[in-house]
């Protein structure tokens, strides 16, 4: 599931995946997208409703709403995920989805949704728009187009981060263009994160 390449001595650069539709499903399709493990944005829906209904008592509220309302809530087609849903995927799939908060054309943070756990596979990145209330994947590209993945092992957090850093936040916070690609399979996701 992660990316195991050698990075040293390539020219690489972050995207934004921009093929998520602005329906509700956003965050469940851009982990659908970041897994590219064969599930339906749909069977991410119910792995979430699932999992909370296991973590959280019944009296427990859920983005306003009571659990068991949002667990219903969630799993249908136009409802929108969170955070609460989010952290369910860290703890599941034993990554630190890292989020990068754009706001106002410019990245104003990248927050960690995974750094209270200690036994984290990788990490991946994902864009949360706060003007348009959207998530969108990020995936490493090599500059001749060649697909690198979208999950990478924690050994490689300080090189990653380097580069998210230089290809990525300061092209949008230096000049408002935020890098995007669509073009490409999940297949070609699936092959190059082995």
């Amino acid at each position: 599931m992660t990316a195991t390449t050698d990075y040293s001595n390539q020219e690489l650069v972050f995207v934004r995946y921009s093929a998520c539709e602005e329906d509700g499903s956003c965050l469940f399709d851009t982990i659908r997208k970041i897994i590219n493990n064969g599930w339906t944005t749909q069977d991410y829906r119910n792995l979430a409703a699932e999992k909370l209904k296991k973590k959280y008592s019944s009296d427990v509220e859920i983005n306003g709403r009571p659990r068991d309302e949002y667990r219903q809530f969630i799993t249908q087609k136009g409802s929108w995920g969170g955070a609460d849903d989010l952290q369910i995927f860290v703890e599941h799939f034993l990554i630190d989805f890292r989020v990068l908060i754009l706001k106002d054309a410019r990245i104003t943070s990248v927050q960690s949704s995974g750094e209270h756990l200690n036994n984290l596979i990788g990490f991946a990145y994902l864009l949360y728009d706060c003007d348009k209330k959207h998530y969108d994947p990020l995936i490493l590209f090599k500059t001749d187009g060649t697909l690198i993945g979208t999950v990478f092992e924690n050994n490689s957090s300080n090189y990653i981060e380097s580069i998210l850093q230089a290809t990525f936040i300061h092209r949008i916070n230096s000049t408002g263009i935020i890098p995007a690609a669509s073009c490409f399979k999940l297949s070609e996701i699936y092959s190059s994160n082995g």
